[in-house]
């Protein structure tokens, strides 16, 4: 189970069991963030370019600005992502 952060403040339970999922959840191609040793932070690594909002809730998770939808995500489950 993964959490997803979306970029008009609201926060969703989503499973994400594929690559191809994870990149639909951050509308693009992904870029990982590893927060700590057992999570990760996936976000849309194109975000800037393509002018995505500005994710609010992404500095209290990562120390840093992020824009666009980003995912919390277990360490177990990303690595098991095909």
């Amino acid at each position: 189970m993964a959490i997803l952060f979306k970029t008009d403040g609201t926060v969703e339970k989503r499973i994400v069991k594929s690559l191809k999922d994870a990149q639909e959840l951050v509308e693009g191609y992904i870029e990982v963030i590893k927060i700590s040793n057992l999570h990760y932070v996936i976000c849309n690594e194109d975000g800037l370019s393509k002018q995505l909002p500005k994710n609010n809730l992404s500095l209290a998770l990562t120390g840093r600005e992020l824009v666009g939808n980003i995912l919390l995500i277990l360490y177990d489950e990303f690595d098991g992502l095909e």
